[in-house]
């Protein structure tokens, strides 16, 4: 199936052993004419798929190297394809990572749909990396008559819009204020909880509301701060698939303390076996968790 991952391994495996290399731009997926689905929906649709090989002089044979953290690399492609193109859709984002990673990587089965869910926003059928304002494009709004409003192609994305521009000009605003501005002003509906769509897009401190700053927004972009939550959330809760090493989980206390993560910082060392550190490395553990205790309380 197309949209298997693991199926490109089999592709890789099949070629390479026949001496054939997938260099440069060697993987096409009918991106010159997508249909109106595929450029507007969020599920995934039926696409032709070409990857065009060569096969070397002298008889070399290309070695593809095994991923380290095959999810890690689809998140970092994703990240980079969706700042450069905000407002993508999944068959878009798909196509992109299996054109990236087809030549570089051993391709194994990942879940695209969970790492988006866990790693980007959604509006609409649109995904976007976090921290990016939302822009408009032509053809989000449909015309209706003379002396109607426009009417949103994509709802959700147009009060956002919307409410970023209330927030350019009035910069701070109470919770409330914003709320009444949508209800009275706005008068769109939108399938989702206000509350969430709000916190998810704008900074709230102290009940009030405002846009991101340059630094907040590029706080919010590093994908690799995001992903290490994740893993020690999996770990402490004992659904990571493998044993961390006693010096990881050291670089993760210190992750901990970094960010404010006081809690799992403790949690952390409790579980660090002091045999397999050297006896340096235990000691500054130590002394990071002491410091989490204090700032926990």
């Amino acid at each position: 199936s197309y949209s298997d991952p693991s199926m490109y391994r089999i592709i890789q495996n099949i070629a390479h052993e026949a001496g054939f290399a997938d260099e440069g731009g060697l993987l096409h997926i009918n991106s010159a004419s997508k249909t109106f689905a595929q450029e507007t929906s969020d599920k995934s649709q039926q696409r032709f798929l070409v990857i065009n090989f060569k096969k070397p002089k002298g008889g070399r044979k290309k070695v593809v190297e095994k991923s380290e953290d095959i999810e890690y690399d689809v998140i970092q492609v994703t990240h980079e394809f969706l700042k450069k193109y905000p407002g993508r859709t999944r068959d878009q984002i798909y196509d992109e990572v299996i054109k990236r990673l087809f030549s570089s990587v051993q391709i194994e089965k990942f879940d695209l749909d969970e790492i988006l869910k866990n790693f980007f926003r959604k509006v609409g059928n649109e995904w976007f990396a976090p921290g990016t304002l939302i822009e408009r494009r032509k053809g989000d709004q449909k015309q209706g008559a003379l002396w109607e409003e426009p009417i949103p192609e994509h709802p959700e994305k147009e009060v956002i819009l919307r409410l970023q521009d209330f927030l350019r000009e009035y910069r701070i605003v109470p919770y409330s204020e914003l709320r009444e501005f949508y209800l009275r002003k706005l008068k769109i509906a939108i399938d989702r909880d206000f509350d969430d769509l709000v916190s998810e897009n704008f900074i709230i401190d102290k009940g009030k509301v405002r846009l991101p700053t340059v630094e907040e927004q590029l706080r919010m972009q590093d994908i690799t701060v995001h992903y290490t939550k994740r893993i020690l959330a999996q770990f402490l809760d004992g659904r990571l698939n493998r044993a961390p090493t006693g010096p990881e989980i050291c670089e993760w206390i210190h992750f901990c303390y970094q960010h404010e993560l006081y809690r799992e910082g403790l949690q952390l060392f409790g579980v660090l076996d002091e045999s397999s550190i050297p006896s340096d490395a235990y000691k500054r553990a130590k002394k990071i968790a002491e410091v989490c205790r204090i700032k926990k309380k």
